[in-house]
């Protein structure tokens, strides 16, 4: 019988039955009463488990697809679609949505099947689509199938196109010293005869190799370190040309024979060893002086 207090009302948030175990969903008719907990007005009969699915007259002749949302799904009646691979014996099949049934799961979500502890179970009544309805389906395929085989290609094209340009960057630079990665060195160059050989523009493992001309005359190049996002530079040059940068760079900044050497036992494997490893060879700090003296540094300071 119900209480004087109780009050027949909708209810406007899903919750849980004390009395049956079973869930009330957001517009059942609820016995409400203030401070005690919503149960169902009339609770309903146990529903059968979602692998025997009730069928009705309305429903007659569909089949159930069973899906689990975190938050309220949008109402998906008279879509058409191809089932997944996980959907079982209908795998693959174009079907259209006819009817659909959405129940709040407050809790142990989980144990029903659903991916969270808390969310929706939706069951979808579907059948399978006319050959017009599936054909909205087929033609997005379609296009999607010729957008991504367009991608492919135009990756294909890239990734070849940056390995002729590393090789080519390879060819060109064979013979020539590697004078490594030194920025200050810019300045012993002739800038206004820099003519760009090979550039490529946002392609993964990008390859730049510029064709430069030292002051003496001699050609070289300025390599791009091969990765989408290093953007340092190697110089190549004639012996002769190489030598006398790093000569000039080592006497402007005075770097001694044993301070290469020092450093090369901390940083042999870094950029810019290449330097290193020639100011370490020379036989002492004459070498500088000698340098000074012929009047190079002037002509290669930057």
């Amino acid at each position: 019988m119900k209480t004087v207090t109780a009050r027949k009302i909708r209810a406007r948030y899903p919750g849980k039955c004390p009395k049956c175990g079973q869930y009330i969903n957001e517009g059942d008719w609820i016995d409400w009463e203030s401070g005690m907990k919503a149960v169902h007005w009339e609770c309903p009969s146990r529903k059968p488990a979602p692998d025997t699915p009730q069928t009705d007259d309305f429903h007659a002749g569909l089949f159930p697809l069973y899906r689990g949302y975190r938050n309220k799904p949008r109402s998906t009646v008279g879509e058409v679609f191809r089932v997944g691979r996980n959907g079982g014996k209908y795998a693959g099949k174009i079907v259209t949505v006819v009817d659909e049934n959405k129940q709040f799961i407050p809790e142990d979500g989980m144990s029903l099947g659903l991916q969270f502890d808390r969310g929706w179970s939706v069951t979808l009544y579907c059948r399978e689509a006319t050959e017009d309805e599936a054909q909205t389906v087929l033609d997005d395929e379609r296009t999607q199938s010729t957008k991504q085989t367009k991608k492919e290609e135009e990756a294909a094209a890239r990734r070849r196109k940056d390995k002729d340009a590393q090789e080519k960057a390879e060819e060109l630079t064979r013979g020539l010293v590697d004078a490594g990665e030194l920025f200050d060195m810019a300045g012993l160059l002739d800038s206004t005869k820099t003519e760009t050989i090979l550039e490529w523009k946002e392609v993964m493992f990008t390859s730049y190799l510029d064709r430069i001309y030292f002051q003496s005359g001699g050609m070289g190049y300025m390599k791009r370190s091969y990765g989408h996002d290093d953007f340092r530079k190697r110089l190549f040059g004639p012996r002769e040309d190489i030598e006398k940068a790093w000569q000039a760079t080592i006497t402007r900044t005075k770097l001694t024979p044993q301070e290469a050497r020092t450093w090369l036992k901390k940083y042999s494997g870094c950029s810019g060893a290449q330097m290193y490893y020639f100011a370490s060879q020379l036989p002492s700090e004459d070498s500088v002086r000698t340098f000074l003296q012929d009047g190079l540094l002037e002509k290669y300071q930057p």
